[in-house]
């Protein structure tokens, strides 16, 4: 756990240097935060992509083609740094924290630790695609209105980042552009699932104790009792993810200490 906290408190520190990488590798960012697109695939003929300052300006967002990323998915754009494993740590993130004097230890991860860091990146980068807007500041392939409906609050809604994606096949290509992995691996290796990230699912993300989003559970919203349908679906087992292990909220509960702690049945009791 020690490792992964310093390895995210590293990639912290990195990544608000995104506009200044873009300005060194040539890339013109007008007034407005708007620039031509960093995506190798998309042959820009007007400034479609955006620096988003509601995101403390560390993730870009293109609204011709949909490609996202922070500062680590864009050296995988324009230097082809890698966006996994050992060589990621390595080769893009140890490269980057060297390029702007960010100091650190390097250490040695096993297969596990790396397999996690992975994971966690990729669940994190959902996140975001569940909160991006668009020139308008409309939701993105998102809505949080099914779980608002349902009488959980907007602000905890928000703050928890539980969100319904309108669109699985567009959310798969957004996040397979911002992480540069294959859409097939990440339905596969990732877990990353239509009966999880759908129009009929209410997506809610299952943080950590250092608050990163390990894995997601789903409400399935036409449940209805004596249904054969499961009402929720979770994200399987894996290095980063066992439910069973991981108290809903902990990441924000333990922070209030001195205070009284009420333990509730469910995720959706904690929400409200």
């Amino acid at each position: 756990m020690y490792r992964e906290k310093e390895l995210e408190t590293l990639k912290g520190q990195v990544r608000p240097h995104l506009e200044d990488f873009l300005i060194e590798n040539g890339v013109e960012i007008n007034e407005s935060g708007m620039m031509m697109c960093a995506h190798p695939m998309h042959g820009d003929s007007n400034p479609s992509m955006k620096l988003l300052k509601d995101l403390d300006s560390e993730v870009v967002y293109c609204y011709g083609c949909g490609a996202h990323g922070d500062i680590f998915t864009v050296n995988e754009w324009l230097s082809d740094a890698p966006t996994t494993g050992l060589g990621f740590i390595k080769d893009n993130l140890y490269a980057l924290a060297d390029k702007y004097h960010v100091p650190y230890t390097e250490i040695e991860f096993s297969d596990e630790q790396i397999e996690v860091f992975d994971r966690i990146r990729v669940n994190k980068m959902a996140c975001k695609l569940m909160s991006i807007t668009n020139e308008d500041n409309k939701p993105h392939n998102w809505t949080d209105s099914h779980a608002v409906s349902r009488g959980w609050e907007e602000k905890a809604c928000r703050a928890l980042g539980i969100r319904t994606v309108l669109d699985f096949d567009l959310f798969i290509r957004d996040l397979s552009r911002a992480t540069g992995i294959d859409p097939s691996e990440l339905k596969g290796k990732y877990d990353i699932r239509g009966d999880i990230f759908g129009p009929d699912y209410i997506t809610i993300p299952i943080f950590n104790e250092a608050g990163h989003p390990a894995g997601f559970t789903a409400r399935y919203l036409k449940w209805k009792k004596g249904s054969s349908h499961s009402k929720y679906k979770n994200s399987h087992n894996s290095v980063a993810f066992v439910k069973s292990n991981l108290l809903y909220g902990m990441h924000l509960s333990r922070r209030a200490q001195g205070k009284r702690l009420d333990v509730f049945e469910g995720n959706g009791s904690y929400i409200v």
